[in-house]
């Protein structure tokens, strides 16, 4: 690896491959689990993802989970620092009624994690609900996957492009 690829893998490493979850929701059989999958890929591999899926789309074949895509690697780590993703995690699992509660569950000042708050949710991550004159955080899925895909330009002993995905 060269020194640009060292400096992107040791900027994931707190990310690789994250997985939150819900606490199971009780319902019909029929109801389908919500995933957001949140992702890094080089540009070339998201283009083709998006015209594979609106081709299926137009078909009318089921898209698959929702996703937010970065090109760039360290932009993840950048978005999904420890402590939001401690955010999300809380969330999901303890369901606060307001953004105050939040702040007090993570023991962080509440102008911070309303500014984080917000920042996950201009990516669609976390939804804020209205509820009287606060809003409560919500994360709309059940499931959220986080990968990281990198895709070294350097040609590899077999001839091709090597491919690492760290998971």
């Amino acid at each position: 690896m060269n020194q640009t690829q060292e400096r992107i893998a040791s900027s994931i490493e707190g990310v690789k491959k994250y997985v939150l979850m819900s606490p199971p929701k009780f319902g019909s059989k029929e109801d389908a689990e919500s995933v957001l999958r949140i992702e890094s890929k080089p540009w070339e591999s998201f283009k083709d993802d998006v015209l594979t899926t609106a081709a299926e789309a137009d078909e009318g074949d089921e898209t698959g989970p929702d996703t937010v895509s970065f090109s760039d690697p360290s932009q993840v780590s950048r978005i999904l620092t420890q402590k939001r993703l401690e955010l999300i995690e809380t969330v999901m699992l303890e369901e606060p009624e307001s953004m105050r509660e939040l702040a007090r569950m993570v023991d962080r000042n509440p102008k911070e994690v309303n500014d984080d708050v917000h920042l996950l949710e201009d990516y669609g991550i976390i939804s804020l609900e209205p509820d009287g004159r606060s809003k409560r955080p919500v994360i709309p899925y059940d499931r959220i996957e986080i990968e990281v895909t990198l895709e070294l330009n350097e040609p590899s002993e077999s001839g091709g492009n090597s491919r690492l995905a760290v998971q």
